[in-house]
């Protein structure tokens, strides 16, 4: 799935007949028909919490806070270590798309630790849900390896 976002999506509509394969590093994919789906869709903070899982594996941990998370023994601190950090990611995400959060994200996790293969190397990869004050488009991704699918999250 390819998500445009803004003149994002202008541009993908401009370019979407001239797409015959993908490359996402050495591996070529070929585009066998194009589905468009143009969404408004809400974006920013709320009163209430609204509840999303991760459709794939969310990558959490860069190479300094894995060493933080592994040197964790309660499950409570990584609990709150990885709850920090995926408010970080949203915050991050924001960042990108330019949009300034003006209030408190408040979030609750319910996570499983996992192996994923990012770059042809095992790492941490989590799967789960989460609550928070904050209404984010299905499809979108957070953390490491969005390009290549990982964190992609969907409301329930």
């Amino acid at each position: 799935m390819i998500l445009g976002i803004e003149e994002g999506a202008e541009v993908l509509k401009m370019i979407s007949d001239d797409i015959t394969e993908l490359q996402l590093g050495k591996n070529r994919y070929k585009v066998d028909g194009i589905q468009m789906n143009l969404v408004n869709a809400a974006f920013g903070p709320c009163r209430e919490n609204l509840q999303y899982r991760f459709l794939t594996p969310w990558l959490a941990l860069n190479p300094s806070n894995y060493e933080r998370y592994r040197g964790m023994n309660d499950w409570k601190d990584k609990k709150e270590f990885l709850n920090a950090i995926l408010t970080g990611n949203i915050l991050s995400m924001c960042k990108g798309l330019d949009y300034t959060v003006m209030r408190r994200l408040y979030l609750h996790s319910l996570l499983y630790e996992g192996v994923a293969e990012y770059k042809v190397i095992p790492t941490i990869g989590f799967t789960g849900e989460f609550r928070v004050n904050f209404r984010i488009p299905d499809f979108f991704g957070l953390g490491k390896g969005v390009s290549q699918g990982f964190g992609v999250i969907k409301a329930f």
